[in-house]
């Protein structure tokens, strides 16, 4: 929230080895205390401290939309920090606290808490990097030009003591729910290992929306 021209692109360039007083830049594991700081309500409304970014970068955007890209900018910081190999957990900045109008930040992983369950939102965004197999794609550009391939890593990351062999995964592109294109990668991956390889993917001369995604999943989920 203190910096509000922060985008994810940010993340291909700076360290992946948190830096933490008093310990500075060690080779240690280490547990990130509290994330989830571009805060919102629990119905999607943002905090006080959330609501200069969110005006800035998603002015007019829904209740919904806050919470599926808060979701998914969740995701994204996990999958980066999981991928740099030097945290070993993880932390939500809070289970559960207080969501007031004018509060300062706010709790958010149960949005109804008479009916306690997480937020489908980041059940489905979280499932992979947290996952004891995660998958990510090792790349956070928010932007590429229309009509060129593009190359990027996908990475499994074993965080179990079980090697798995011959695993299917498939690499999606969308723009918005339509799919464009889709790849199948097998890895092999030891125990406790991480393992990566290269997609080619051809961004199209133009497309009906701007936002093209693309995912990287499981061929049986």
């Amino acid at each position: 929230y203190s910096n509000n021209e922060f985008n994810l692109g940010y993340l291909n360039v700076i360290d992946r080895k948190p830096w933490t007083l008093p310990a500075g830049n060690q080779n240690i594991a280490m547990i990130i205390n509290e994330t989830g700081w571009n805060w919102l309500n629990r119905d999607g409304t943002p905090t006080l401290l959330g609501d200069p970014w969110y005006s800035k970068h998603m002015p007019g955007a829904t209740a919904e939309e806050r919470l599926g890209y808060y979701a998914e900018s969740q995701a994204q910081l996990a999958e980066f920090w999981r991928l740099g190999g030097f945290v070993q957990g993880n932390l939500q900045f809070t289970g559960l606290s207080y969501s007031v109008e004018g509060g300062a930040t706010s709790d958010v992983l149960q949005p109804d808490i008479t009916h306690p369950q997480i937020s489908p939102y980041l059940t489905d965004m979280l499932r992979s990097g947290f996952a004891p197999l995660g998958i990510a794609i090792d790349n956070f550009d928010e932007e590429c030009w229309h009509g060129q391939q593009k190359t990027f890593p996908v990475t499994l990351m074993n965080g179990v003591n079980t090697a798995f062999e011959n695993v299917s995964v498939d690499v999606v592109l969308y723009v918005g729910e339509k799919e464009l294109s889709r790849q199948n990668l097998l890895f092999d991956v030891d125990r406790m290992e991480t393992v990566s390889q290269e997609c080619t993917v051809m961004i199209p001369e133009q497309t009906d929306s701007e936002q093209l995604r693309l995912v990287a999943r499981y061929t049986d989920q």
